[in-house]
């Protein structure tokens, strides 16, 4: 569950992150005279790519969490207050 929640935060940032981004760029692109922020593209591969590398790092945060969380005894949870 752990694993879950922080894959799924992990994909709602950078994908919120992507939309802010391109929606900065839509306002300021027009008044800045660099070629790049003018026409800017992004190849549908390096978008995939991004998406699996975002998944693959939220997993690996989630990671060692759910592993101490999966290691502890129910009992020593609710004992400690």
């Amino acid at each position: 569950m752990i694993l879950h929640e922080s894959i799924f935060v992990t994909a709602i940032a950078g994908f919120t992150g992507l939309i802010f981004s391109m929606g900065l760029l839509e306002l300021v692109g027009p008044h800045v005279e660099v070629d790049y922020v003018m026409n800017p593209s992004v190849d549908f591969n390096v978008a995939l790519i991004t998406v699996f590398v975002l998944i693959a790092a939220g997993a690996i945060a989630g990671f060692f969490p759910a592993w101490r969380a999966a290691n502890i005894h129910v009992i020593d949870a609710l004992r400690d207050e």
